[in-house]
């Protein structure tokens, strides 16, 4: 082989090289362009998730249920009303992503065609509950009823709970199970309060997320349970649910006894 025919030889693979080369690199900047753009899908959707959830939750408190009761109505309306399959948007969605598992069922809704439609279904719930001080106002010569010359004393509104006042309210309701229960056993934290976490129908991962967004911390970082009764009026008002069905079930034992 001449000196010529090797150096040929040098200057074909060194362009074969190069041009593997840009094609990784091409393959890469896609790659990364694709990840980008999942990951600020993956944040607005997450975000988009927490909204709706704090705003079943207050459709909720106001009719004295649950935020995923709110939702499992929708869901339903969804289905009865405008074709929305659960399992079809799940196979959809794995299509369109590429990916095994698919997300919950309020995630699908935020990449599917009916999340106009959710949205304004949970807005139609929230102006049929919502408090009179965001309805439309009443004018002033109607709202205000003539003072008459001898005014009943008017009753103080109560002041709202501190967090740390409730804190102590959870602690004395749970020890006072455990009197009326004769559950006094401690394990970790206390049996009785596992038993009454453990009914407690609360999603606690969804609860602690927004806890944590409320108040900018880290989303996933862990937050003592009963903190977090005390900072929901939701799961504040089961707790205190679920402490008296068992003390009626106590009650109860003790009289058929």
């Amino acid at each position: 082989m001449t000196n010529e025919d090797f150096m040929t030889r040098v200057l074909v693979t060194l362009n074969d090289i190069q041009m593997e080369l840009k094609s990784v690199k091409a393959e890469n900047a896609q790659l990364k362009e694709a990840m980008n753009s999942f990951t600020k899908l993956d944040f607005a959707e997450r975000r988009w998730c927490d909204d709706m959830w704090e705003k079943a939750d207050r459709i909720a408190a106001r009719k004295g249920e649950h935020g995923k009761q709110v939702l499992a109505e929708i869901y339903l309306h969804l289905r009865n009303v405008y074709g929305f399959v659960v399992d079809d948007e799940r196979q959809k969605f794995r299509i369109k992503y590429n990916v095994d598992k698919a997300p919950s069922t309020l995630a699908l809704i935020y990449h599917s065609d009916f999340r106009r439609v959710f949205e304004n279904l949970l807005a139609e719930r929230w102006e049929k509950v919502k408090p009179d001080i965001f309805k439309t106002p009443v004018p002033v010569e109607e709202a205000v009823p003539e003072i008459a010359e001898v005014s009943e004393p008017v009753e103080e509104t109560p002041r709202e709970e501190t967090l740390s006042e409730k804190i102590e309210k959870i602690k004395n309701r749970i020890e006072e199970l455990k009197e009326i229960t004769g559950n006094t056993q401690q394990k970790g934290r206390g049996i009785m309060t596992d038993v009454i976490y453990s009914r407690m129908n609360i999603a606690w991962n969804n609860l602690q997320s927004r806890y944590n967004k409320a108040h900018s911390r880290d989303k996933f970082k862990p937050v003592n349970k009963m903190r977090l009764i005390a900072d929901s009026t939701v799961a504040y008002r089961e707790f205190m649910s679920v402490c008296r069905q068992i003390e009626k079930e106590a009650k109860s034992n003790e009289n058929n006894i």
